[in-house]
């Protein structure tokens, strides 16, 4: 059949309802004009800064995925309507093949459409997120240093006055999470060498620091947290920022007198007690040793101390890193981890952040030491750790589902030494967020591990950068300053990761 037979055969055309007509063009334009609106606004920066204030991180990326929805959906249905219209009032009676040709461009244009609309959207960088919030948590954690003698240079425990003496502790641990995540290390020098200085002067001669300024028993960790401290402010990117090149000398001198100290501590089956002059195995406990294996490990990746022939801590390290594999544990429940006191019997619960600081040591004792790579006990560590993670387990949920607050205590009788009546190690709190953030971060980096362990880790990694608004919520409300410490921490570690880019 011809053209021309085919258009005589048809009823002449009728032209839509004026009223129909109008409604589909108002449809239509009123689609794409939400599009471009929801677009825009993704462009503003104070609508975003008021979204995050007001409903968090979390919040933002919700209003996000909302704007992304909005835009091209809103694009697509506004090009379809239109494109109904156009086809009912010029293109329903022409000839067939003008019909298919006008249906099969028209469909073309869906996608396009579609993807030109997200591309309008103003994508949210996780990077710009997080370095803002290095620089709040920093002035938070700097607003709590001593500016006057007896304590010059020192951090209070505390940021609403409850235990408001400053403390080794708490500067070394603020001093390693400002040095790691690096908001403004030139601007921030000044206090980062009081805060250093501080520390120095309230070192007891024979055996390091202790919980507050003027103990005279130190205590592993503490020593283990100013070790960090004093290379992080030896790094390459820091260490003229904030020391003269004569002062160098000094702080290494410091450290190689720390580290023999920590170092002649360990206990021969390789984990370290709260205190030194001990070898009793029983007083051994697993943050002691995790501490004190990563002030090692990190002692040994800087050049200015391990490139010298008074190295001699690399079998050190590999005795901790076995003993920390050797006890790992599984709780009545089903969980496995790492337990304050690995010499408890039928452990309960889980400690969530303590398991997740010691796979980050370990993590990071695997790029110094090769017999780790195919190490089977850590990869069983990792996967366990991973999956009670993303889907929970032993009766709790999943990290994304975990309220911040939700961080675990030793029970009171992990804090007695037997035979010690001296001293009582304190009962930290073991915070969950930063540290699993941390491991998290670590494994997703490390080219040796699987293609799902990494893709698991990165997952890890997006569900908790999303919750990171209430990590800042948490620390600026919590009465101790170290919460703000390990955040800086962890987000540092993310900031220098070459595979974070999770959004």
């Amino acid at each position: 059949m011809t053209d021309e037979a085919e258009l005589a055969e048809k009823p002449p055309a009728r032209p839509l309802p004026k009223p129909i007509n109008a409604l589909y063009v108002f449809l239509g334009g009123s689609a794409v004009v939400l599009s471009n609106i929801s677009a825009i606004v993704t462009h503003v920066d104070e609508i975003r800064e008021f979204v995050t204030k007001y409903l968090g991180l979390s919040g933002l990326f919700r209003a996000h995925e909302m704007a992304v929805a909005t835009t091209t959906v809103g694009a697509m249905l506004g090009y379809g309507l239109l494109l109904y219209w156009v086809f009912q009032s010029f293109v329903r009676m022409r000839r067939t093949r003008e019909v298919v040709a006008f249906l099969l461009v028209g469909a073309l244009g869906f996608p396009i459409v579609g993807f030109l609309g997200f591309q309008t959207i103003k994508p949210i960088s996780v990077d710009d997120l997080m370095q803002t919030e290095a620089r709040d948590l920093t002035a938070l954690a700097f607003s709590q240093q001593e500016l006057a003698e007896p304590y010059l240079g020192g951090i209070r425990f505390s940021q609403n006055g409850t235990a408001a003496d400053a403390q080794p502790w708490t500067t070394a641990q603020v001093l390693y999470g400002v040095l790691n995540a690096q908001p403004d290390v030139q601007k921030q020098a000044r206090e980062i060498r009081m805060a250093l200085e501080y520390i120095e002067a309230n070192r007891d001669p024979a055996s390091g620091w202790g919980y507050m300024a003027g103990s005279k028993k130190g205590v592993t960790e503490i020593n283990s947290w100013v070790i960090l401290a004093n290379l992080a402010s030896l790094r390459v990117d820091t260490n003229h920022r904030i020391w003269r090149t004569d002062e160098t000398r000094l702080v290494v001198t410091r450290l190689e007198r720390d580290i023999a100290e920590l170092a002649s501590r360990q206990h021969d089956d390789g984990g370290w007690a709260p205190i030194g002059g001990t070898t009793n195995p029983r007083h051994v406990r697993t943050y002691c040793t995790l501490m004190a294996v990563w002030a090692l490990v990190e002692a040994r990746n800087n050049s200015l101390l391990s490139g010298k022939s008074t190295w001699k801590y690399d079998q050190a390290i590999k005795n901790g890193v076995r003993w920390l594999l050797k006890n790992r544990q599984t709780s009545r429940a089903g969980v496995s981890g790492w337990w304050p006191n690995p010499h408890t019997v039928n452990q309960n619960g889980s400690f969530v952040g303590l398991t997740a600081h010691t796979l980050y040591v370990l993590q990071r004792a695997k790029e110094e030491f090769p017999f780790l790579v195919a190490n089977d006990d850590l990869a069983a560590a990792r996967g366990d750790f991973l999956q009670t993670a993303l889907y929970g387990g032993g009766g709790r949920k999943g990290l994304g589902e975990r309220p911040i607050e939700q961080n675990d205590r030793p029970h009171d009788a992990d804090r007695y030494l037997h035979g010690v009546d001296d001293f009582q190690a304190e009962s930290s709190t073991f915070l969950w967020y930063p540290w699993s953030l941390a491991a998290a971060v670590a494994m997703m980096d490390d080219p040796t591990l699987s293609e799902k362990e990494r893709k698991d880790a990165k997952r890890l990694v997006k569900i908790l950068l999303r919750r990171s608004g209430a990590l800042a919520k948490f620390v600026q409300a919590d009465e101790a300053v170290y919460p703000t410490a390990e955040a800086l921490f962890a987000i540092g570690l993310y900031l220098r990761s070459e595979q974070a880019h999770p959004q």
